[in-house]
């Protein structure tokens, strides 16, 4: 039985808050988008996530007109979004209304696929974002944030200390609880540099 795989092109959202730290200029991706738009991908996200935020704060640029230029630039494309849940593009639970008006305003102006998550995958924060998504006549696409790994890697000796220091550090200065990690230290090691 053969199986379908469809693929969803991360680059234009994902290089602007990932690899190019929030600097990549719409007139910088602009010349892309017809070779993305011709090479059949499922979606193409570019938008939500730092993207909207970086538009903003360093780029100078209006993100909705960004998205209405996607629309212009990407016409065969179906253009997708990564929504924060309850958070939209920000870091802050903002009321059910405004994710209303917000997923309203981004359907009309290009996003066909939203991908919705909640980084603490609580249910309630993807409940009012859910229920816009839909009311825009949209089926909604969710993601779960997994932390628990599926693979181990063995580490000793200096390896093991710095990483043992590297988990201690993340705890205790980013408030990370329950840190799970895909590294296997021995435990006499582990009491040594922890302790």
């Amino acid at each position: 039985m053969a199986h379908t795989v469809e693929i969803t092109e991360l680059l234009l959202r994902e290089a602007q808050q990932s690899l190019l730290e929030t600097s990549i200029a719409l007139e910088d991706v602009a010349p892309v988008c017809e070779e993305l738009d011709n090479a059949g991908y499922w979606s193409v996200e570019c938008w939500g996530g730092m993207a909207f935020n970086s538009c903003i704060r360093f780029l100078n640029e209006d993100p909705w007109q960004r998205l209405r230029t996607y629309r212009r630039l990407l016409p065969k494309s179906r253009l997708q979004m990564l929504l924060r849940g309850q958070n939209l593009v920000d870091h802050r639970n903002f009321d059910d209304s405004i994710v209303r008006r917000f997923v309203e305003k981004a359907a009309l102006n290009g996003i066909d696929v939203f991908r919705i998550f909640d980084a603490l995958n609580d249910v309630r924060n993807l409940e009012a974002s859910v229920e816009a998504v839909k009311k825009a006549g949209i089926t909604p696409v969710s993601s779960s944030v997994s932390m628990v790994p599926d693979t181990y890697i063995k580490l000793e000796g200096q390896q093991a200390a710095q990483m043992i220091r590297l988990m201690e550090a993340l705890e205790d200065n980013d408030d990370v609880q329950n840190v799970h990690a895909n590294f296997d230290i021995d435990q006499k090691l582990l009491e040594e540099v922890a302790g």
